[in-house]
């Protein structure tokens, strides 16, 4: 890892328990399915970034790596269980030789941009500042850009935004809480792909994402 570099880390998992929330609506198969078109989403929008150097996937999800042997990117497989231990121990794994940057984005978000990420990235490359993109109820952390190498504890979890912005005062840092509905909108529950829905019959580019596209497949009501 070298000084100018900016790494994206994005962690997936294909467990059967995978977007439990939704078990009432989508059976295991489609989850999966489901999980795969927002990944791809945000693939997408990655690629589309000009300031990302670098992509990377990280899982210890054996189904993920049975399915995708051959996919065209950097990918990762940690033995490691837990999203925050797994994310930890591979961070750290880089160089610790020269600093850059590391930017996690978690893989359930349809609506991001290559524009919003280096919207994001550059907030805190002008501040110097980590940055904390929180989700559109206020409590998680969907996006968490920072310096390498990795200084503070990873609270990705329950109320983990708060918990982020605690864990880095508690280490002297000023975090960003960046707020975009691109950032913001992760598909966990039924309640999130309301609006989804909502926001695609306003607006084209939501029609056009994999994951919409995916749940009109999935559920017929929504061309309603």
């Amino acid at each position: 890892m070298t000084s100018s570099e900016i790494v994206a880390i994005i962690p997936v998992r294909f467990l059967p328990s995978t977007k439990h929330r939704l078990a009432k609506s989508y059976d295991a198969t489609q989850r999966r399915l489901l999980v795969h078109s927002m990944l791809e989403d945000v693939l997408h929008a990655i690629h589309q970034s000009k300031l990302i150097t670098r992509s990377i996937i990280v899982t210890s999800d054996d189904n993920f790596m049975a399915t995708y042997p051959n996919l065209d990117l950097d990918l990762q497989r940690s033995e490691i269980h837990g999203l925050n231990q797994e994310l930890t121990e591979f961070i750290n794994s880089l160089s610790h030789k020269e600093t850059g940057h590391v930017l996690i984005i978690l893989g359930d978000l349809p609506l991001l941009t290559g524009v919003v990420l280096d919207d994001l990235i550059w907030s805190g490359l002008q501040s110097d500042r980590p940055v904390i993109a929180q989700d559109w109820k206020g409590k998680g952390t969907n996006l968490l850009f920072f310096t390498h190498p990795l200084t503070f504890r990873l609270q990705f979890g329950e109320n983990s935004c708060e918990k982020h912005r605690e864990e880095l005062q508690s280490k002297g840092f000023n975090p960003i809480i960046y707020h975009a509905m691109e950032t913001a909108l992760d598909i966990d529950d039924e309640t999130a792909i309301g609006q989804l829905v909502k926001l695609a019959r306003f607006d084209v580019k939501v029609q056009n994402t994999r994951t919409y596209q995916f749940l009109r497949i999935a559920d017929k009501s929504l061309e309603r």
